[in-house]
Order: C-alpha cells, then sequence, then structure tokens
C-alpha cells in the first residue's frame, strides 16, 4: 500500500499456512510469521526473497540490521540476512512452568546492547546476538508471553497486560538491568 497515494501496490496470499505473529517492515524488506516458518517479502514488489522453514510457528520476528531473530514455540533462532540458520537455543521451559501449554508459553523478542532478549516460559532470557550463548536469566519477572520488551541505555523493559479483557486491567511494568538482569524495579 502506498501511504502518500493510497494506491494498492501489491498483495501476497499465504497457502496452507496461517499468519502468527505481527508483520514487520525493515529495510524494504516485509517479514511474515507463518505457522511454517517465515516468509521474507521485497517491500517494493511483494516478490518473496527467501524463506526460512520449520515445523514450528513463528511466534515473534526481529531484524537487528545484521541478523533476523525468530522465536518459535521451543527455541530462538538467529538467521543471517539471507535466511541461513546460524545459532539456535532450545527452549528450557517445562510444564511446571506455568499453567497451560509450552506453546502459549514462548513469546516476546526485543533487541539492544548486543543481546537479543526473549520471553522463555516464566524468564526473560539475554542471548548474546553473535554466539547465541546465554547471558543471564530473569526468572522474577514471571513475563507474560504476549507482553512486550523494550530497551534503553543500560536497561531492559518488560511489560505486559496480564489479563486484558478484565477489570481492573492489571499492567505489569519491570525494568532490569541489561548487564546482568537485575531487577531495578
Amino acid at each position: 500500500f502506498n501511504l502518500s497515494s493510497f494506491e494498492h501496490r501489491w498483495s501476497v496470499r499465504t497457502v496452507n499456512a496461517e499468519v502468527t505473529g505481527s508483520i514487520i517492515t525493515r529495510k524494504n524488506h516485509v517479514y511474515i510469521p507463518r505457522s511454517d516458518g517465515l516468509s521474507v517479502l521485497n517491500g517494493q514488489s511483494g516478490n518473496q526473497e527467501w524463506r526460512y522453514t520449520d515445523h514450528a510457528p513463528i511466534r515473534d520476528v526481529i531484524d537487528d540490521g545484521k541478523q533476523i531473530y525468530v522465536a518459535t514455540e521451543n527455541e530462538l533462532v538467529a538467521l543471517s540476512n539471507s535466511g541461513e540458520r546460524i545459532w539456535y537455543v532450545r527452549s528450557d521451559s517445562d510444564e511446571s512452568d506455568n499453567a497451560g501449554s509450552i506453546n502459549d508459553r514462548i513469546g516476546s523478542l526485543g533487541i539492544g546492547h548486543g543481546r537479543v532478549y526473549w520471553v522463555d516460559g516464566q524468564r526473560l532470557r539475554a542471548i548474546d546476538c553473535q554466539t547465541g550463548q546465554e547471558q543471564w536469566f530473569q526468572s522474577s519477572v514471571k513475563p507474560d508471553p504476549s507482553g512486550r520488551i523494550a530497551t534503553a541505555p543500560g536497561t531492559v523493559v518488560y511489560y505486559s497486560d496480564e489479563n486484558a479483557g478484565t477489570h481492573p486491567r492489571q499492567t505489569q511494568a519491570v525494568a532490569v538491568r541489561s548487564n546482568d538482569g537485575a531487577q531495578l524495579w
């Protein structure tokens, strides 16, 4: 869709797959998380540039300009700008973490400070962007996978609407230090 002229440019259909997360754009690319992987389209033409196939639905996707990170229902994967798998980290969530299935508890990604931040069950995990090694995890936050992660200098903020649709609404916001995960507030 051309925002300046409000003209339709192109459209695509996902065949045999559902869109499973928020579609994002970055540097003329459109990232579509799907039930069978990730489609990356050219933002001008709508043509597929590459596709990452996975047996698990993509929950979230983020692009830091160097690599693309996707969260599936059981792992965090770093991809090159051409879709090649660089590294992955398996979820360490289990059924004792929370009510509901594991698939419902893997979620949001955030990026900053050379790390990708990942909601994995009831933990907020900090993973080194280059190596895929866990730097720290924070388990006192008790994140909701539908929440969001934001970064500021030296700080990671996780926020969620724990009981969306209920009254009164209960919103959680927690800040942790980016270097060690210690809770600030």
